[in-house]
């Protein structure tokens, strides 16, 4: 099932657009409990990956509230501790390749966290430009996408896709700043997430 979701913004900022992807496996797992793992994309500063993290457990949870949450710092720590954090990174490396996922890895994955479901996002797209006199106006194009992955049968529960982006309003102006565009296109997929085990 797709889902399309518009938002207007106004100014000069092009209507941020999520896609959704939602399993009909979906309804039938259960889902207990659920880690947030911290945001894909080396460009993204830890405030902005806390802020991101913020918002999509927030979004979450207002839908999901009986579902158990291990946030990302907690996360990271519990993967560490079972020496999990390279394989893991491996996994989401060739999965957004190859969108196979490593079943075994998953379920280690899953008992290491203590949970049935991974929340996994990514900034997959960043584009900036400043303005140049008579040439070009500043400009900020983000592309951010969030999965969730069942760690006992490593299937594609949820995915959502948004993009969003800005332009100055003249051609002196520099990007606009990341932080922001970030906000705008992470919020039409928080608005389509799904409300697990209903």
């Amino acid at each position: 099932m797709l889902a399309l979701v518009l938002i207007s913004v106004p100014g000069c900022a092009h209507r941020p657009v999520a896609t959704t992807h939602v399993n009909p496996a979906l309804s039938s797992q259960i889902v207990r409990s659920i880690a947030v793992l911290p945001i894909q994309n080396r460009r993204v500063t830890p405030e902005e990956n806390h802020d991101m993290s913020v918002r999509f457990i927030g979004a979450f949870t207002t839908r999901n509230p009986t579902i158990g949450i291990v946030k990302p710092e907690d996360a990271v720590a519990r993967l560490n501790s079972a020496s999990l954090a390279q394989s893991y990174a491996m996994f989401l490396r060739d999965y957004t390749i190859t969108g196979i996922a490593d079943r075994p890895l998953l379920n280690k994955v899953g008992k290491a966290l203590g949970v049935d479901a991974i929340a996994q996002g990514a900034v997959v797209e960043i584009i900036q430009r400043n303005g140049f006199f008579n040439i070009q106006p500043g400009a900020t194009m983000v592309t951010v996408r969030y999965r969730i992955i069942s760690t006992s049968t490593g299937a594609l529960l949820w995915e959502g896709t948004g993009s969003a982006s800005r332009r100055t309003l003249t051609d002196l102006e520099k990007a606009p700043t990341l932080h922001h565009q970030l906000a705008i296109a992470q919020q039409p997929i928080l608005d389509t997430l799904p409300r697990l085990n209903s």
